[in-house]
């Protein structure tokens, strides 16, 4: 029993000194202590707070700044108006990023010695080059890129920085974090089907839906895997051709712009796996085998929307070859389909 007390306790303590270093103060400069962030009330615009068992809002212009263990959060003014930021580098210049999730993009805020403007990512290396003594020295001695997102922004304040006093500021990498999303949409599959080089034969079209996983691991890089319902049919006079299954795409993504439009390129696999399917070629039905595996290469565009995608793509999927066979007689066919598909599909950022 003096265990449970002594563990109770114990729990007690941790959890009053977390909220004593928990701190909040107003832009009148009151100090208040031992209060809780209500995150999924929080935004860009206000604060709300549990403070002594109440729940209280406060506007980003009441505020000052609030910090805890994991969480250090200022009030900026921009533009006449107040924000709400999370600071990511202070120094000569400052870096800071909106607290609000919800936000459509991920807003950006740099603080110079005479001002703070919010980042504008056309027209951010102009404001630079104009801002930054010896901006042209820097730029020919580091080689760096143009700034085009939040990462490359980062990484190009914190060398301003050790730039301008290298004796105070070090070089920090900042490197984008992989980004997973998932989500599902339709694709249609145009497919042309030859059997023991008979010719190709178009089969008939079906739109089904589509599943997707896609890992952004990089700027412009990105792997994605998906799960499709494939199912073909043909006829002619020597054979009846029934193929379903499932495409299990697997492929590379690479993205040509990081604007919010976002033409990309894809090549990969496409693993297929047959089930209820044979051909028949009278008297006889022939099993088919039940694993193949192609190759794929299309093009898309990707729209974000918030912190989502909505993706429309083509692909053209190089023959795959199957094998029909029957056990009786010992003879065997050929398969070779390849097909031309359209998807649309929603992807949510996890």
């Amino acid at each position: 029993m003096k265990k449970i007390y002594f563990t109770i306790i114990l729990i007690f303590i941790i959890n009053y000194s977390e909220a004593q270093r928990t701190q909040f103060i107003t832009s009148s400069r009151d100090t208040l202590k031992n209060i809780e962030l209500i995150k999924n009330k929080s935004n860009v615009n206000q604060l709300t707070l549990i403070i002594r068992g109440e729940e209280t809002t406060y506007s980003a212009s009441e505020i000052h700044s609030f910090s805890s263990n994991d969480l250090t959060i200022y009030s900026i003014e921009v533009d006449s108006k107040y924000v709400l930021v999370k600071p990511i580098i202070t120094g000569y210049l400052s870096l800071y990023e909106s607290i609000d999730k919800k936000a459509k993009d991920r807003r950006a805020y740099v603080k110079f010695p005479d001002r703070i403007t919010e980042v504008n990512y056309n027209q951010i290396n102009q404001i630079l080059e104009n801002s930054v003594k010896n901006y042209t020295t820097l730029q020919s001695q580091y080689r760096e890129s143009k700034v085009n997102d939040f990462y490359s922004l980062a990484n190009k304040i914190s060398l301003i920085n050790h730039f301008t006093d290298p004796n105070r500021y070090v070089v920090v990498k900042y490197k984008r974090p992989n980004e997973i999303y998932i989500g599902g949409g339709l694709n249609i599959n145009f497919s042309n089907i030859e059997v023991d080089d008979d010719g190709q034969r178009p089969s008939s079209n079906n739109l089904r839906p589509t599943i997707s996983l896609l890992n952004q691991f990089s700027k412009y890089l990105s792997w994605q895997i998906g799960f499709q319902m494939i199912q073909l049919d043909a006829q002619t006079d020597d054979y009846d051709l029934s193929l379903e299954g499932i495409a299990l795409p697997i492929n590379l993504r690479i993205n040509l712009s990081t604007l919010s439009y976002r033409p990309y390129i894809n090549l990969g696999l496409r693993p297929f796996i047959t089930s209820n399917s044979s051909i028949t070629t009278p008297p006889f039905v022939k099993s088919i085998d039940d694993r193949a595996i192609g190759v794929f290469g299309g093009a898309g565009l990707s729209r974000k929307i918030g912190g989502n995608q909505l993706n429309l793509e083509l692909n053209y999927h190089f023959n795959t070859s199957l094998t029909s066979s029957d056990a009786d007689i010992g003879s065997e066919s050929k398969i070779d389909f390849s097909s031309f598909n359209i998807n649309l599909y929603y992807l949510l950022k996890l």
